[in-house]
């Protein structure tokens, strides 16, 4: 996943759920596998979800939102991706 799909993946579904809180049935509609467990994890706060994710910077996005840990954060790669992360977990 390229660092611009990832933002465009990680900003789409951040503006899905502040509208409303995801079910999980929706999600399941989600066609891709990383966004679909990303939005199971976020909808069910349940981090084994993020545990299913292949992308290693959009899990550790996924593990620091579902834990609110900013140490996972840190383990992000990508500068920008790793600032929205930790602007976004308090």
């Amino acid at each position: 996943m390229t660092n611009t799909r990832f933002l465009q993946v990680v900003l789409a579904i951040v503006i899905l759920l502040s509208c409303f809180k995801a079910s999980a049935q929706s999600c399941y509609s989600v066609p891709d596998h990383d966004q679909r467990y990303y939005c199971l994890a976020l909808s069910k706060q349940d981090p084994s979800k993020c545990r299913s994710i292949k992308d290693k910077d959009l899990r550790n996005f996924c593990l620091a939102e579902v834990t609110a840990d900013r140490s996972k954060c840190r383990s992000i790669k990508n500068k920008t991706q790793r600032a929205i992360c930790l602007a976004r977990v308090k």
